[in-house]
């Protein structure tokens, strides 16, 4: 999935990642592959849509939502304000890079 999203081929990756998840519905890890692949793909309401319902399934397992789990949710909520982990080491703003007047 992360090559197909590499590759800039996002609707791919977001129907692979999907079918994972509909093999694997009680697993977080699966629900984190298609969040991931949505928010790269810049799908906001489809984020927030499987986000919601990875909650009702962690209630429905009564079991905890992992940390990775939540912070992809915070992400997917937020629209994409929030840094994922690609861009938290990349310079904010980049003209500022070279210095004033370069």
């Amino acid at each position: 999935m992360r090559e197909l999203l590499g590759r800039g081929r996002s609707r791919d990756a977001v129907a692979r990642a999907r079918r994972a998840r509909d093999l694997d519905p009680t697993h977080q890890s699966s629900w984190r592959l298609l969040l991931e692949a949505l928010i790269a793909a810049q799908d906001w309401a489809q984020a927030q849509g499987e986000g919601e319902a990875l909650e009702r399934m962690v209630a429905d397992e009564e079991v905890e939502l992992e940390p990775a789990s939540r912070s992809l949710l915070r992400v997917a909520r937020q629209g994409g304000t929030e840094p994922t982990e690609q861009e938290e080491g990349a310079p904010r703003d980049r003209r500022r890079a070279g210095g004033a007047g370069a």
